[in-house]
């Protein structure tokens, strides 16, 4: 849906790499860093992964550029993707039974729990 309607937003998304960090001090202060784009394409333009953790999202400096101009238009382009993600007539709810199991692509679906 990106992709069609906002082409611009979903090619920012596409090119711009974003940094993104994970640290667990209570597992021997394991630290993991790593700057890829928010959305991954394969060669043939399909959709191979998409990256958003929601506990680095708002911090500004992730994107790696100093570019203020590509730094604001992905923040543009960002805020949207979210405001879609976060949107609940995107959402699907199942509330499992104790005896069912779900299984996903964690590249390629966006997920979540709720209490």
């Amino acid at each position: 849906k990106l992709r069609q309607d906002r082409p611009d937003y979903f090619k920012t998304l596409c090119e711009t790499d974003v940094t993104f960090r994970a640290y667990s001090p209570g597992l021997d202060n394991v630290h993991i860093v790593g700057s890829y784009p928010t959305v991954e394409l394969t060669q043939t333009g399909d959709l191979y992964r998409v990256r958003d953790l929601f506990f680095v999202r708002d911090n500004y400096r992730m994107v790696r550029t100093l570019d203020v101009q590509i730094r604001e238009k992905w923040w543009k382009a960002y805020s949207y993707f979210r405001k879609q993600i976060d949107d609940p007539a995107n959402h699907f709810t199942k509330k499992l039974d104790s005896h069912e199991m779900v299984i996903i692509d964690n590249w390629r679906v966006m997920h979540g729990r709720h209490p």
